[in-house]
């Protein structure tokens, strides 16, 4: 799972190796939307952790701030 900046980037890059370089790179449509899939693929994946491990938590800590501060 990619968890920060630069492992997205590399992961762009992997699929791009044209990014790579320091030369001016044209993107078409269709190059966009595949790297916004893939962004909102990963941030798909990320959530599902993220749910997962949440479902875990014993009832009544996941409120923990609410019950210290109110609102």
């Amino acid at each position: 799972m990619i968890r920060d900046r630069e492992e997205l980037w590399a992961e762009y890059v992997r699929q791009n190796p044209s990014f790579a370089g320091d030369q001016p790179v044209t993107i078409m449509p269709q190059s966009i939307r595949k790297m916004f899939d893939l962004t909102w693929d990963i941030s798909a994946k990320r959530e599902a952790a993220f749910r997962s491990r949440s479902a875990s938590i014993p009832p009544g800590f996941d409120d923990i701030f609410h019950d210290i501060f109110g609102g």
